[in-house]
């Protein structure tokens, strides 16, 4: 296996034989998070038997989910007062085109894990009646791609 960030070789595993079981590879396929998954059989040359096999190697893609941050263009937030002194808390997550159309980010707003989905090139969220004072939103998913903020709502 090779690390993402520098390419050196970081695991190795060796595949043998042992007596008259022979191991068969197969296909190779990512799924939507870049995990790896070998598909195969085991055949025994004696009995004739035949196992499938299924080995899936975890993702070494950083960011998270199937969104890689270079797709990610700005993380804002903000908290606006409307006429009556309400409170709304907001954040816009705007990426480079529509290709994430559809799919989900996870974004955090004071500890609390909330789900949003993207609509074209953007994932919003809009929290009304928010509690006056500073409140702190992160991207969590993908992680890592912009800093958290914090907004104050007066």
């Amino acid at each position: 296996m090779l690390d993402s960030a520098t390419g050196l070789e970081t695991n190795r595993g060796l595949v043998f034989n042992t007596g008259a079981e022979i191991l068969h590879t197969g296909d190779l396929r990512f799924d939507a998070a870049f995990n790896l998954f070998d598909g195969g059989y085991i055949y025994n040359a004696n009995t004739g038997a035949v196992d499938m096999t299924v080995t899936k190697w975890t993702s070494l893609v950083s960011g998270g989910g199937g969104i890689p941050c270079e797709d990610l263009i700005s993380f804002q937030a903000r908290c606006k007062t409307n006429g009556g002194g309400a409170h709304r808390l907001q954040a816009r997550l705007t990426l480079t085109d529509t290709s994430h159309d559809g799919e989900q980010v996870t974004m955090t707003v004071d500890g609390e894990t909330i789900p949003v989905t993207i609509e074209g090139q953007r994932a919003q969220l809009s929290i009304n009646n928010a509690d006056p004072g500073s409140h702190t939103l992160e991207l969590t998913d993908p992680s890592g791609c912009f800093p958290s903020i914090v907004t104050e709502c007066d």
